[in-house]
């Protein structure tokens, strides 16, 4: 089949959008059928379908072929028919039917009320069945620039099929809007501002705008991970593997779309699935962070769904594309929300920057991508390297070259730990009182004429020691021994508690807002806030009642609680002791490599002890307990609870606590 002067599909959609039409026409308003003396039945239209349905048209080019002409042709198929028989739309959802390869099928409903679905065949011997159906208006499915492009050209073929010219006649007509002026309109009703924050210099063909609202966040002292890389560096699978291992401190966000559901997709997880309508209304409504225009499909990040993630604590990590990494890092800064952008990469920044580097990756790239379409691949390495050629200083490369994921998860949750501790310092994080005693040695009076506390006979006893050290089975021998009369004094925190941890046994768990309001109120003794926005602090009136009880206070604080609370009690007149329980002897603690040495031990205790902590907090760990063995020395007692003398340890803590 050919038509004059048309030598391919391309010149031939280039001739509709051109030439065919009426100066003015709205093509996504219903197409005029051509005059013709022939009636066009629905058999006959069946039978010019299998000789007009292309590869083009389809919505599944890919498995497309000549012996299933019909295939992903439902919703263009029901256009070109309403065209021609009038009558309704009709759409089932397909989210159930394991076989389909789309979240939709589509078919139409005559004047005279019978349904007819043209390209059931498409299924073969699979067709769904009771579908429910809900009716569908041109609109909606014309919204999707794809489904307008291949509708105009199988409109284009099924007139030169049947060897017609155009009339200006529609059999239906219509005021449907088109990607383009749905985009305009959704800009015009909201008050969405063009941000053009870009991080990366692509080709122009391969910009599209993006736009920003005026949606308001709250960071609750948090940051947000910003994920970005080239096709096929490993994005997807870094952020699963990262949530998966670390789901108490990051949280994904993903983004709402308006394009239809793929197969191998799954709702909430790559995308939350919306029509263009609803997405209208969540731009119309500010609910929409920063948004896209890409080929008439909109891609946003939901207001609500980030700052839901912000309140949980947890970091919200986005992964993003080239084009709306910069304008959402730009959105989410201008709310005062700190970020952290991490460019993940199939080779590290080092081997990026030598001769030949970038060949080399895009090289890596395009073996991860074998089986892609030949001009698909095309794009997406010449995007990938714009990417590599243009990748900011300020951006931390994660290299997750084959084999490296488990250590790239670990780089990335350091990489967030840094600006998370980073941020922490930016901001009041501790009781005044602690701040001024770390200033000038000192705390001034005015705190000791407003805190009273009145041991009643009774004296505090201070522990502290590095993780691994062994402090819990010392204590919880130590409140075992009858002849003790020990009370522990319970931090308060705000951060929600975790499965296996009891309330006033392990903390005190309130919301930040009643955390707040103790700190208001003059009741915490000592407070601090550490990363998230997460409280922990002891209570001056927790405290007196544990010594109204007639018991000893027991503290199990760090080196700077140890230090505070011996200068609080020391002025305050409360009798203390000071212990420091160490891994190792004191004859270790007194040689150079003192910190060398005890790391294996405290390492293997921590990974023995099965509390399911990831890599990297394992680490953390391991680097502060330099800062407890270096303090050893500050406290009255030293314990060495040793591998050779946890019994020892644990009879030497309890003499201590009894005064012998």
């Amino acid at each position: 089949m050919t038509v004059k002067g048309i030598t391919s599909y391309t010149d031939l959609l280039g001739r509709i959008l051109t030439d065919l039409r009426t100066p003015g026409q709205d093509l996504t308003a219903t197409l005029p059928i051509s005059n013709s003396s022939q009636e066009i039945t629905p058999e006959k239209f069946k039978e010019t379908l299998l000789k007009i349905c292309t590869k083009e048209t389809s919505s599944s080019p890919d498995t497309w072929s000549t012996e299933n002409p019909l295939l992903g042709h439902c919703a263009v198929v029901t256009l070109l028919a309403q065209d021609l028989f009038g009558g309704e739309i009709l759409r089932g959802s397909l989210d159930n039917t394991p076989f389909a390869y789309m979240r939709s099928h589509y078919w139409n409903k005559l004047p005279d009320g019978t349904e007819i679905d043209f390209t059931k065949d498409q299924f073969q011997s699979n067709s769904p069945q009771n579908l429910k159906s809900e009716p569908r208006t041109r609109e909606y499915l014309l919204s999707n620039a794809e489904t307008l492009k291949r509708y105009t050209l199988l409109k284009a073929l099924f007139d030169a099929e049947i060897g017609l010219t155009q009339t200006t006649t529609p059999a239906q007509s219509t005021t449907t809007e088109n990607p383009g002026d749905v985009a305009a309109k959704l800009r015009e009703a909201t008050s969405f501002k063009r941000n053009d924050s870009r991080l990366f210099t692509l080709p122009e063909k391969y910009n599209y705008e993006v736009f920003e609202g005026d949606g308001k966040l709250d960071s609750k002292g948090n940051v947000v991970a910003l994920v970005v890389g080239p096709f096929g560096g490993g994005k997807n699978s870094l952020v699963d593997s990262t949530t998966k291992v670390a789901n108490n401190i990051v949280q994904q966000v993903v983004e709402h779309t308006s394009r239809e559901r793929r197969p191998h997709e799954t709702e909430g997880k790559e995308y939350f699935f919306v029509t263009t309508d609803e997405f209208r209304r969540m731009t119309e409504n500010n609910e929409i962070l920063v948004w896209g225009d890409l080929t008439g499909n909109f891609y946003g990040y939901s207001t609500g769904a980030i700052q839901s993630a912000l309140n949980s604590g947890k970091v919200p990590v986005l992964v993003q594309g080239p084009n709306n990494v910069g304008p959402i890092k730009n959105a989410l800064e201008k709310r005062n929300i700190p970020t952290v952008t991490a460019f993940v990469s199939p080779l590290s920044k080092e081997e990026l920057n030598q001769d030949g580097g970038i060949d080399k990756a895009i090289e890596i790239l395009e073996k991860r991508m074998e089986g892609t379409a030949r001009n698909r691949l095309k794009e997406r390495s010449e995007i990938s390297r714009a990417m590599f050629e243009s990748l900011p200083d300020g951006i931390s490369v994660i290299d997750n070259s084959t084999g490296r994921l488990e250590q790239a998860t670990i780089d990335f949750l350091s990489l967030i730990q840094a600006k998370k501790e980073e941020v922490s310092k930016l901001k009041p994080t501790k009781h005044p009182a602690m701040i001024e005693l770390e200033e000038t040695g000192k705390i001034g009076d005015d705190f000791f004429n407003r805190h009273k506390i009145d041991p009643k006979g009774r004296k505090a006893i201070i522990i502290s020691g590095p993780s691994g050290a062994g402090k819990g089975t010392v204590l919880e021998q130590a409140f075992n021994d009858k002849e003790l009369n020990l009370g522990k004094a319970i931090s308060y925190t705000s951060r929600t508690k975790r499965p296996n941890e009891t309330d006033g046994v392990d903390y005190f768990f309130i919301t930040p807002e009643e955390f707040k309001d103790k700190i208001q109120n003059g009741d915490m003794f000592e407070w601090l806030m550490v990363v998230n926005s997460k409280y922990y602090g002891h209570s001056e009136k927790q405290i007196q009642n544990i010594f109204d009880e007639g018991k000893d206070a027991i503290f199990d604080v760090d080196i700077k609680g140890a230090n505070y609370y011996r200068h609080m009690f020391k002025r305050m007149g409360v009798p203390y002791v000071d212990v420091f329980i160490s891994p190792v002897s004191k004859e270790i603690l007194d040689s150079p490599n003192y910190i060398e040495e005890s790391r294996p031990i405290l390492e293997s205790r921590i990974r023995n002890r099965g509390s399911g902590e990831t890599e990297a907090q394992i680490q953390d760990r391991l680097n502060h307990a330099k800062e407890y063995l270096k303090a050893a020395g500050t406290f009255t007692h030293i314990i060495e609870n040793t591998d050779k003398t946890p019994d020892r340890a644990i009879s030497e803590f309890i003499a201590i606590a009894k005064g012998k």
